[in-house]
């Protein structure tokens, strides 16, 4: 059984898409920048990560790496990382994901709690046999 429940709109890679989700949500379980850093396809590509608390996206791999170190560092402990409302549509060489991401738990210095509840839109290609992210943009939920 998936650790992952998700719509799908079929097409090929279609499972290996949500494998993507779901070492997307592993690596934000594990509060681990490397490994969702290696998520990412190459410079070879256009790539675009908009953090949703930042005002400009992120446009290199470089970029997103040293994001992922300096939203994960203050981090202690993750209690929940948890992919909800998961839509995938898969084409060969390509495909996209829609899902709701909740990512709750403790930070270190502080020991404050933190829980982010988002929207996530993903675009992926598939580069040797493999998904890789080329988009990723985060926006709120709204009150309904």
């Amino acid at each position: 059984m998936r650790a992952i429940q998700a719509q799908e709109f079929g097409g090929p890679g279609h499972d290996e898409l949500i494998g993507l989700v779901e070492r997307l949500r592993k690596g934000f379980a594990a509060a681990d920048a490397a490994f969702l850093t290696e998520l990412w396809a190459g410079e070879e590509d256009t790539l675009v990560y908009v953090a949703g608390e930042r005002a400009r996206p992120l446009r290199t791999r470089d970029e997103i790496a040293r994001y992922y170190r300096e939203a994960l560092g203050p981090v202690e402990s993750v209690d929940t990382a948890e992919v909800t409302d998961l839509l995938v549509d898969a084409e060969e060489d390509r495909g996209r994901a829609f899902f709701r991401f909740r990512f709750a738990g403790r930070e270190a210095a502080s020991d404050e709690r933190f829980d982010v509840d988002i929207r996530i839109t993903a675009i992926a290609r598939r580069r040797d046999d493999q998904w890789v992210l080329v988009h990723y943009h985060e926006s709120s939920p709204g009150p309904v």
